[in-house]
């Protein structure tokens, strides 16, 4: 047992993985065994290649200021391991955190004697979510997947709605090499007899209409092109059914996001438009084109795949066009950064390439031959930070979520 939450965590986090998941049978023992706490509340399921954890926000976002009681479980998380797991905005305290890893490791140790298995970290952490969206007694909860979908762990609940906001090319060792494979697996939320909302790209539409139609389901789409976008560093404007929306979060990708938000609790909860315009008003989403400071203008993003970094790339030249940055970049092992770093390029003044401590970055000296134009390697990510703030010029940090979760830490 623990004493801490910092022994609770990190136990979760090394937890070795005995083999690869290959079907849902062990979540679903799990939670038979722990009175399968998933079903005493509503569920609403967001898998995508990007925009997963936004869109999350702004449906609980949504649902809190129409007066639910609203869990939110994503991953990975920004700044601490608490942010997975949230109720009405609140995350889950240490103290919490560490009374539901005692009460469920000696359920887990069991387990993996009995079965001669090894429960991996991220079924361990969503059974946690689980119990303590009953334990608080939510309305509703936001599970947002890890990966994929179909495989996901988080896919044992019978959701009232899903949500895939995008289908991109990641992990695809894992997913498959085309946008069709990678969809199938993003389609496995997808329940019978239930709702899907969706921003894939039309090129899509029909794999996810058949896909519907097999379950019963009705299926929504929003392209970002009917959105009337306008964007600057203050504030992002839509249009949704001939309605006007804003946000406070940049990019035009988000536009996206809140439409998605919108449309399902439109069916499914009806928010009133001064609730929803409330919600959206009050976003914060730390990590995704956050802007950390005016003088000289420094723009962190998390996006690490040539999905997220052409949204990064064309949300930017929409707000201004003209303005170029210096940027810090680095890469896991698994990225394309080739392709990233020529998207990059085209805002880019020059390139500050740096590495973070993580047995899968990316050898930094492969990203500088990459780099097609002026570039520093400056391997301390907090020293390539303060050459950039030297040059006096704008700053994109831009690589992964945990680069720019660390980096983000220390200039704080």
């Amino acid at each position: 047992m623990f004493n801490s939450a910092n022994d609770a965590i990190y136990w979760i986090e090394h937890i070795k993985r005995k083999e690869k998941r290959t079907s849902l049978d062990r979540m679903s023992r799990l939670l038979n065994i722990l009175g399968n706490p998933e079903k005493a509340y509503k569920t609403i399921h967001i898998a995508g290649t990007n925009g997963k954890g936004a869109t999350a926000e702004f449906t609980s976002s949504i649902l809190i200021k129409q007066g639910y009681n609203v869990g939110r479980f994503v991953s990975p998380y920004i700044l601490r391991f608490n942010e997975r797991i949230v109720v009405n905005k609140e995350e889950i305290s240490d103290l919490e955190l560490l009374n539901l890893t005692n009460f469920i490791y000696p359920i887990i140790e069991k387990y993996n004697n009995d079965y001669d298995d090894i429960v991996p970290f991220f079924e361990v952490v969503t059974l946690i979510g689980f119990l303590y969206f009953k334990l608080k007694n939510v309305d509703y909860a936001v599970i947002e997947c890890g990966l994929g979908g179909k495989l996901d762990a988080t896919n044992v609940i019978e959701p009232i709605c899903s949500i895939i906001p995008s289908v991109g090319y990641d992990h695809m060792k894992v997913l498959g090499n085309t946008l069709e494979e990678i969809a199938s697996h993003k389609l496995g939320i997808v329940k019978r007899n239930s709702i899907l909302v969706t921003g894939v790209e039309k090129s899509l539409y029909k794999q996810f209409e058949e896909d519907c139609a097999l379950k019963n389901t009705k299926c929504y789409f929003i392209s970002k092109d009917d959105l009337n976008v306008k964007s600057s560093f203050n504030k992002t404007s839509f249009m949704l059914d001939n309605v006007f929306y804003e946000t406070n979060l940049l990019g035009s990708f988000e536009a996206l996001n809140a439409s998605l938000a919108i449309k399902a609790l439109s069916i499914l909860t009806h928010p009133t438009y001064e609730e929803i315009e409330a919600a959206l008003l009050n976003m914060f989403w730390p990590g995704r084109l956050e802007l950390i400071n005016n003088n000289p203008l420094t723009i962190l993003d998390g996006g690490h795949n040539i999905s997220a970094i052409n949204e990064v790339v064309n949300s930017l030249k929409e707000i201004d066009a003209n303005i170029k940055y210096n940027i810090i970049y680095t890469a896991l092992s698994d990225k394309e950064s080739d392709k990233v770093i020529d998207k990059l390029s085209e805002i880019a003044n020059s390139f500050i390439i740096t590495t973070i401590d993580d047995p899968r970055a990316k050898d930094p000296n492969i990203l500088m031959d990459e780099v097609p134009i002026k570039k520093t390697l400056i391997l301390d990510e907090l020293e390539a930070y303060k050459y950039a703030l030297s040059l006096n010029e704008p700053i994109l940090v831009v690589g992964s979520l945990h680069f720019v979760s660390s980096l983000r830490k220390n200039i704080k």
